[in-house]
C-alpha cells in the first residue's frame, strides 16, 4: 500500500495540493486533524492550532491558522532538550517519509487495529 492510498482509505481527499480528511466519506472536512502535502522525499504535516499544540506545543507556524508539525528531532540533536520546532527548525526533520505516512494511516480506524507511540498500527484482535 502507498502512502495516498492509506490517506484515502481512511477518507482522506486531494483539495488542490493538500490532502483533508472527510470522516465516513461525507461531505464535510475535518478541518481539526492533520492535513498532509506531498513533498520531495515524502510528505509535509500541517495541523490546526489548538489550546494544546501550536506555538506553545511542537510546530512552527505557516500561516495564522496553521502549524506545520515536524516528523522528529534530527539525529544530530538527538537527546537535545529544550529545543521547539518554532525557534530551532534546523534541529528537525520536517519531511515525513512515505512508508511513516502509511504506517500510521493503513489500518487507522479499522477494527482490531491499535496505534502505537511512534504512529504505527498493530492487530490486536
Amino acid at each position: 500500500m502507498t502512502a495516498i492510498e492509506a490517506l484515502e482509505s481512511y477518507g482522506y481527499r486531494l483539495i488542490e495540493t493538500t490532502y483533508i480528511r472527510y470522516p465516513g466519506g461525507g461531505s464535510v472536512p475535518d478541518l481539526t486533524t492533520e492535513r498532509w502535502e506531498e513533498t520531495t522525499g515524502g510528505w509535509h504535516c500541517y495541523k490546526v492550532p489548538t489550546l494544546g499544540f501550536g506555538s506553545t506545543a511542537w510546530g512552527r507556524y505557516v500561516r495564522p491558522d496553521l502549524v506545520q508539525v515536524p516528523w522528529r528531532q534530527s539525529a544530530h540533536n538527538e537527546g537535545v532538550s529544550g529545543q521547539h520546532p518554532a525557534r530551532q527548525p534546523e534541529a528537525f526533520e520536517w519531511v515525513w517519509p512515505d512508508e511513516v505516512v502509511t504506517l500510521i494511516y493503513e489500518h487507522a480506524g479499522q477494527e482490531g487495529w491499535q496505534r502505537l507511540d511512534d504512529g504505527s498500527m498493530i492487530k490486536v484482535s
